[in-house]
């Protein structure tokens, strides 16, 4: 999920910077308050819902996860930190929440405890990186560039030796460009990092990756996919609409 802040401090779950697209009304979000204006949006789309807050996703998760986890069916959030946001203000906002009793047993230590299994942070930018806050969770860089990639880990090494990066976000269209593509699978199978890929809708993409990530070993590097529709992707037998990608990357 992707999160922007309010100009009053609220981190809301939305993808663009502006509402138009979705809300219908036209606000930047880092400009405008939550409180009275943001939270009447209501979405162009039926069932016309409103602009969910972090926290009410979170409390969301916990009530899911209580109810599934004798299922082994838990659920993470992988969440996307634009880098439009104040990453002070955001960090501690995402730390005060994860601090936030939501089991019925839980105190703070408990909560950091659990979200650390429950929160993937994925940064853009090496800048959102809190060597206090940030090593509590696994950390993901999102990315349309090995050579970002490659400079975000670097950065984060450069503020807390003991960094680890455990993926790379990487969008589907570098395995369409061979040089970056070799690039990246040297660099991630040299420094251990795992690869999910965006946004990745066919099946015949998704057995792509499977493929290019494969190790000698019967090992992989792919930890996963970003998809809009996750049925129709492992649908082996889904009609493949052509042309795919098919995109001139210099």
């Amino acid at each position: 999920m992707d999160l922007h802040t309010s100009i009053d401090g609220f981190v809301v779950v939305t993808h663009d910077v502006s509402t138009h697209r979705v809300f219908g009304s036209e606000f930047q979000i880092s400009k405008t308050k939550y409180v009275g204006v943001l939270d009447q949006l209501r979405t162009i789309a039926k069932p016309r819902s409103p602009m969910p807050l972090l926290e009410e996703v979170l409390d969301w998760c916990v009530k899911v996860n209580e109810e599934v986890k004798h299922t082994g069916r838990e659920i993470k959030l992988m969440l996307d930190i634009k880098s439009d946001n104040d990453p002070t203000v955001l960090m501690k906002k995402l730390w005060n929440e994860c601090q936030k009793s939501r089991l019925k047993s839980g105190d703070s230590t408990e909560m950091i405890h659990y979200w650390k299994n429950k929160l993937i942070l994925g940064l853009w930018d090496s800048k959102f990186y809190d060597p206090t806050l940030s090593k509590n969770f696994t950390i993901v860089n999102i990315t349309f560039d090995i050579l970002k990639a490659q400079n975000f880990y670097r950065e984060i090494k450069e503020k807390d030796k003991d960094a680890t990066l455990h993926a790379i976000s990487m969008i589907n269209l570098i395995l369409y460009k061979s040089q970056d593509k070799e690039e990246m699978l040297r660099w991630a199978k040299e420094e251990n990092v795992k690869l999910w890929f965006w946004t990745v809708n066919e099946n015949a993409d998704l057995q792509n990756i499977i493929s290019t990530c494969s190790l000698p070993t019967g090992n992989s590097l792919l930890e996963g996919i970003v998809t809009d529709d996750p049925i129709k992707v492992l649908d082996q037998n889904a009609m493949v609409k052509t042309p795919r990608w098919k995109y001139n990357l210099k």
